[in-house]
């Protein structure tokens, strides 16, 4: 035999070794686990085609055939094939309108691939050989992926190591496409967590927002990209006319290799509170994939002074009739009321739609709507999921910011009530007084037993020296740099000789410090809290509660005031 052509021999084996690969294990599928598992394989070469006849795919148990079935026996170079079981033909149209007109289709000769198919428990060795016996391919693929998310070659030029392989990025996975794992030539878009902010933010400040822009691509990224930041109010995913646009201008991107990063800082103007679901958009000409140019965060916008307040309890009902509880805005501006949320402590009704509370407005969250009971405008009416069940005996509800921190709760009896019959609503006097005491409480008087949406029918206005309390600065950072280092609490009582007590909370309600527990003042006082627990160690930055009691010995009254004060630093 010529020498050449005994060299030729020697060295087929390995050169078809090398001209393909396996490019994507589908073991665990979410659709039809007795048909719709298939293996992918990718022709290497830039130039020539391989001819599959006489293929045999294993699984290391089991042996099968591997057939034509749509586009020949040959896979042109640089192309996908799709190996499916043999009894997905008549038995599932899964991948039907998936795999793309022009991608090469096999199929093993029984209804199974390997040995009784893939293990979903235990990643078998999978390899496909040629008719004289020679190995082409092997790989051994890892479990744990969710259902319906295959196992991906990242690079298929590359090696067969677990570092380039991926759990697949699309339910279903990619057969006969580009992985979705594998990097594009032109790819820029964001990694998690790609917006970030500060980590306390309130209500009509100018706010830094940085969002950062990653390469995923294999080549260098030049020139001007569109971005858009907004708030999904509607929760529609697209910037509309209800939603809050922050940004939406070009930008210059440079990122001139791979895995590099551009960071691009926005100022937000005039945040507002609520919870709110940023969105940032990244546009750019000539970018390949698309799937990572969105990213998505939660974030809680405070007010600095609570406004809203707990008005009226609809917790005695008729049958059929939802239960329900009103809130007030006592303030001069609108509040945004997304996130914010009543609880019993078992169950939280959040509001989660794109709804305003305007000053000096009422509205009732309720677990379904009111129209069979009441004249109630439903724009006053928000209908929640997970509505608790308010008990007729005793409960207590809290009003949750969007951070969870509590601003007001009410401890309700039925006693409350004062005896009065039928299904009343428990009514608050004035939203000023202390959410905590029975004596702002009463029953509605009015004829149909609620007023939701209006003012209550037991409503009284309040002395002209109404109590006061304030906090400056706000929010403070006892860091010991002599700025700001301490906050002082403020008060003003129509009262001329008191015993205060001030307390300081955290978010979650537990005490952090008692700064008077017995002490006597007229009608102001100041106090300095240094930011320090009772055991004299600097609390944690933070949202705190100050919560003030006034107790007049002559009347034997008892005036309690709270408010909130932020404990901030460097971070």
């Amino acid at each position: 035999m010529n020498f050449w052509l005994k060299q030729l021999f020697v060295l087929l084996p390995s050169f078809l070794f090398a001209q393909v690969t396996f490019s994507e294990i589908m073991y665990d599928v979410s659709t039809n686990e007795n048909h719709d598992e298939f293996v992918e394989i990718f022709n290497l070469s830039e130039t020539d085609s391989i001819d599959i006849t006489g293929w045999v795919f294993s699984d290391s148990s089991g042996h099968d055939r591997i057939l034509p079935h749509r586009g020949g026996t040959r896979l042109a170079p640089r192309r996908f094939a799709v190996i499916l079981d043999g009894s997905y033909f008549g038995n599932s149209t899964t991948y039907d309108s998936i795999i793309a007109p022009d991608v090469l289709i096999l199929k093993v000769e029984d209804n199974s691939l390997g040995n009784s198919g893939l293990s979903n428990s235990r990643g078998e060795y999978l390899s496909i050989v040629d008719s004289l016996g020679d190995t082409l391919c092997t790989y051994r693929y890892s479990t744990g992926n969710r259902p319906g998310f295959s196992d991906e070659k990242v690079l298929l030029d590359g090696p067969d190591t677990a570092e380039n392989w991926q759990d697949g990025l699309f339910p279903g996975g990619t057969p006969g496409a580009e992985n979705s794992v594998s990097p594009r030539r032109i790819d820029p878009g964001f990694s998690d967590n790609a917006i970030q902010l500060p980590a306390v933010l309130f209500e009509d400040t100018s706010v830094p927002v940085t969002i950062t822009v990653s390469n995923f691509g294999l080549d260098g990224i030049s020139g001007k990209a569109y971005l858009q930041l907004f708030s999904d109010r509607n929760n529609d995913g697209k910037p509309g006319r209800s939603d809050l646009i922050i940004y939406q201008d070009s930008i210059r991107l440079s990122l001139p290799v791979r895995q590099d990063t551009q960071r691009i800082t926005i100022i937000w103007d005039s945040t507002e509170a609520g919870l709110h679901r940023l969105i940032a958009d990244l546009d750019y000409k000539g970018d390949e994939r698309e799937t990572n140019n969105r990213s998505i965060k939660e974030i809680s916008v405070l007010v600095r002074e609570n406004t809203l307040h707990i008005n009226e309890i609809k917790f005695l009902t008729a049958i059929d009739e939802p239960e329900w509880v009103e809130i007030y805005n006592s303030g001069e501006q609108a509040v945004y009321l997304s996130g914010w949320a009543i609880t019993d402590q078992v169950d939280t009704a959040t509001i989660d739609t794109a709804a305003w509370i305007y000053p000096h407005q009422f509205k009732v969250i309720a677990a379904d709507s009111l129209d069979s009971f009441f004249h109630t405008a439903d724009s006053l009416v928000l209908i929640t999921k997970n509505f608790p069940t308010l008990n007729n005996s005793e409960e207590r509800i809290l009003l949750l910011d969007p951070s969870g921190g509590w601003q007001e709760q009410v401890p309700y009896t039925e006693s409350w009530l004062e005896g009065e019959s039928g299904n009343i609503s428990l009514e608050r006097i004035n939203a000023a007084l202390y959410a905590g005491s029975a004596a702002n409480w009463g029953p509605c008087v009015a004829a149909a037993g609620a007023t939701p949406g209006e003012r209550n029918s037991i409503w009284s206005s309040l002395s002209p020296r109404s109590a006061k309390l304030s906090v400056s600065p706000n929010p403070f950072s006892p860091d010991g740099d002599g700025f700001e280092d301490r906050v002082t609490i403020s008060g003003q009582l129509p009262e001329n000789s008191v015993r205060i007590k001030i307390q300081i909370y955290d978010i979650l309600g537990r005490l952090i410090r008692t700064l008077h527990a017995v002490h006597f003042s007229g009608s102001r006082f100041d106090v300095v809290w240094d930011g320090k627990d009772g055991k004299g160690v600097k609390a944690r930055m933070g949202i705190y509660i100050v919560f003030v009691q006034a107790l007049n010995d002559r009347s034997g009254s008892i005036r309690e005031m709270k408010t909130s004060v932020v404990l901030g630093g460097a971070l």
